[in-house]
């Protein structure tokens, strides 16, 4: 039977690849989609998914995303961009652009270095002290150059001053709590007298069979795999997708992914990340956390079975 799809592609495909736009323009599979449309529209046929799927044949895959590589030059640049952001106090877009310059900048030179020291200063705007502090290690650590040791010295004893005069934020990061409660003892994450279920408006859900009291921690569940925002690649964890742009290190191999801790960062170049750098730009391109998740879960399963695929 001939079923005529186009209105359900043209839906899917705008809301899975064109709901969001990057500054350079649309994303690579919707600008790809309207040329199939315009190269076939005299063929007086119904599109379907057959007739995409012959095109891609015929024309190739091509999604013409540059990965881009490492450049000091280029992270100057973007840094250029957070330090006018500071001048206009726009802290949060400063804090993106600093990040995206120590992603930019060449693994072991001293851009990363500055590009930490100047994540610093926002922090220490923000009377974010211990954020501050953790960003001075950083710059250290990562090849600041002499002509700012003054400025960071400066910096990290007026920080210890802050805390020692009360006027901490408290942006230590927090553990998360455990269910302190009884558990399921099938589902060790969750508390006991929680089940899923089917209800007639909601569709699935997840409801008490008994009473809990306002503290319990009922549920504390850790992500197998996430897929975070292509809009926030600079502000996000690659791997627990925690929005902790004051705290995140680069892949030291790409340009498009940062981490909230080193623990993360070796995880995920242990699992998913050694398979997705040097195509990450396309795969972020995309733009949906359906077609992300799918490599995602491939290179996790290949890891898992030691890159053995015929044993997966």
């Amino acid at each position: 039977m001939d079923v005529n799809i186009r209105p359900l592609q043209t839906h899917l495909l705008t809301r899975t690849f064109g709901q969001y736009k990057k500054p350079d323009g649309e994303f690579a599979m919707m600008t790809y989609y309207h040329e199939f449309l315009t190269e076939t529209a005299g063929l007086n046929k119904q599109y379907d998914l057959y007739s995409m799927w012959q095109y891609v044949l015929a024309n190739g895959p091509r999604i013409d995303i540059s990965e881009g590589f490492k450049s000091n030059s280029k992270a100057v640049a973007i840094r250029q961009e957070g330090n006018r952001f500071f001048k206009d106090h726009s802290w949060s877009n400063a804090i993106e652009k600093y990040n995206e310059s120590i992603c930019w900048a060449e693994t072991g030179s001293e851009e990363v270095g500055i590009g930490f020291a100047n994540r610093s200063a926002v922090c220490y705007e923000e009377k974010s002290y211990e954020l501050c502090l953790l960003n001075i290690m950083l710059a250290r650590k990562h090849n600041c150059p002499d002509r700012l040791s003054a400025k960071l010295a400066a910096r990290e004893q007026n920080c210890k001053q802050q805390i020692a005069d009360g006027n901490s934020k408290g942006t230590v990061p927090s553990p998360m709590f455990p269910v302190n409660v009884e558990v399921n003892p099938k589902i060790p994450f969750m508390a006991n007298g929680l089940r899923m279920a089917e209800l007639p408006t909601y569709g699935r859900a997840m409801i008490a069979e008994r009473s809990f009291e306002p503290g319990d921690v009922i549920l504390n569940e850790k992500s197998l795999l996430t897929v975070g925002d292509a809009r926030y690649l600079h502000l996000n964890c690659n791997l627990c997708t925690e929005w902790k742009p004051y705290n995140l290190i680069p892949c030291p191999d790409c340009v498009w992914v940062m981490y909230c801790s080193e623990e993360c960062r070796q995880q995920d170049l242990r699992t998913v990340h050694r398979f997705e750098c040097g195509i990450t730009a396309k795969l972020k391109h995309l733009n949906s956390w359906m077609v992300d998740m799918g490599p995602k879960l491939f290179f996790y399963g290949l890891t898992l079975f030691g890159d053995n695929v015929d044993e997966m």
